[in-house]
């Protein structure tokens, strides 16, 4: 727990791994900025599961029916969208300096406006369509100009209620007190277009927030805005400076370790992990989720984006955040990157699978790609069978530590229902293993496999202990 010990200027303050100690933020709910001692530490993330009560969500009542390998939810699961336009101070972001995390305060009082002008949609807005997914009631406005006039529910087809605007200045009206960078485009860098946009929010007093491989806060014109305002700017994918080589210590875990890998890049792997830690928690499973990617870092408030990590260090940051996701959890849900074939993101594959030194993997496959990034002009590279993808990962990631595929993760959001039934079937029929989609389906067949996969681990540890 952290406790206030006055005013001070937080630049000129020694926290975190600079003042000898792992800083831990709570809630900052003034504007002045404060100095932090630390008391006790307490986690921030999903607490044990008696306890956890899903924000922001309302449960349907559905029926579930076996079909195969198969469970089916015959209602779509709610959300909660409640719309807040009004605005409020925003507290203090602070970066947490090198040789920790970035931390985003839980219950303090971030009002998003999404930029995701040009690219928003199902597939090519990522980061805005999960904060809209998981955190609906934070964000007041998406920015693109395309759809200006619409709701976001007409563009992915969820998000009821959410407008879309085309200016900053339209999301600024309806209460925004932060600017988030909805996309991730090739390469991560900020389309020039952008920066004046920026300029214009920091000066209406709103904080930013990035995922960007260009940091905003390197960029003189926005940095010097921030400054004179007194706001902040989040770079996400700015790593620590301090990470270590891996070494297998995620080895000696009690804990229960799964990690998402992929066929491709956004095929679900960080949904799955969240879906998962959700149910779990509900089965009173004490589980967390490791985020290792900007948008699970903004959704679950820490953690390292790990393809912004110099290539040595890779699996050592992956080790650090499944022994940090280990604490006071059975089950650690790591969150997968890339794909082990693919021919840009294929190293982040790696470093995490011998890294995090997993016990289990869920593989994750959008059921109509048939080409690595789903691009004409990458043709040349067909994705092999499911039963394929399971042998390589199997033997790549034993290796370094025993590993097995628990279950598949299809994501069928362009398959209506029966086509997206028969998917799940024919791959459960391929592969031998428990399928479903969790997001449109229920998760048990994957979140059984977990439990499973626990209860097993547990069984081998008894036996080897005198």
């Amino acid at each position: 727990m952290l406790e206030s010990c006055g005013e001070a200027d937080l630049s000129l303050e020694p926290v975190g791994s600079e003042a000898g100690c792992e800083f831990r933020m709570e809630n900052l709910e003034r504007d002045r900025p404060v100095v932090l001692e630390i008391v006790r530490e307490e986690h921030r993330g999903h607490p044990a599961a008696p306890k956890l009560t899903p924000e922001r969500v309302v449960a349907c009542q559905a029926a579930f029916e076996e079909n195969s390998k198969v469970w089916h939810r015959s209602q779509p699961r709610c959300e909660e969208l409640t719309l807040q336009a009004t605005a409020r101070r925003l507290p203090e972001v602070v970066q947490v300096p090198t040789g920790s995390y970035y931390v985003f305060d839980a219950m303090s009082q971030i009002r998003y406006l999404i930029i995701a002008d040009g690219d928003f949609g199902p597939m090519s807005s990522k980061t805005a369509n999960a904060i809209i997914r998981f955190q609906p009631d934070r964000v007041v406005a998406v920015m693109d100009r395309r759809f200006a006039g619409q709701t976001v529910d007409s563009v992915l087809g969820f998000g009821a209620g959410i407008p879309v605007v085309d200016s900053v200045r339209k999301g600024l009206a309806l209460g925004a007190n932060t600017v988030l960078i909805g996309i991730a485009p090739v390469g991560g860098r900020l389309p020039a277009e952008w920066r004046s946009w920026l300029a214009e929010a920091l000066d209406a007093g709103c904080n930013l927030v990035s995922g960007l491989h260009t940091f905003l806060g390197d960029d003189p014109l926005l940095a010097d805005r921030a400054k004179v305002a007194g706001r902040q700017i989040l770079d996400l994918r700015r790593p620590p400076a301090d990470l270590p080589v891996a070494s297998g210590k995620v080895k000696e875990l009690d804990a229960y370790v799964v990690l998402t890998v992929g066929t491709d890049c956004n095929v679900g792997k960080m949904t799955a992990q969240l879906e998962l830690t959700r149910e779990l928690n509900a089965r009173r499973v004490r589980t967390r989720f490791v985020a290792t990617g900007q948008t699970g870092i903004m959704l679950e408030g820490w953690g390292i984006a790990v393809d912004a990590v110099v290539a040595d260090f890779i699996a050592g940051a992956a080790e650090r955040l499944t022994l940090e996701g280990a604490r006071e959890a059975d089950v650690v849900l790591v969150e997968g990157q890339g794909s082990i074939n693919h021919p840009g993101y294929s190293g982040v594959t790696l470093g995490l699978l011998h890294g995090a030194c997993p016990d289990g993997l869920i593989l994750c496959h959008q059921t109509t790609r048939e080409y690595i990034g789903d691009l004409d002009e990458a043709d040349w590279l067909r994705m092999p069978p499911l039963s394929e993808y399971i042998k390589i990962y199997e033997a790549v990631g034993s290796l370094v530590h025993p590993t097995r595929v628990l279950g598949i993760c299809l994501n069928t959001y362009d398959l209506p229902e029966a086509a997206a039934l028969r998917a799940c079937e024919a791959a459960a029929q391929e592969t031998g293993l428990p399928v479903t989609d969790p997001v449109r389906f229920d998760p048990a067949p994957l979140v059984n496999a977990v439990i499973q996969g626990r209860v097993a681990k547990q069984g081998r540890q008894a036996a080897t202990r005198p």
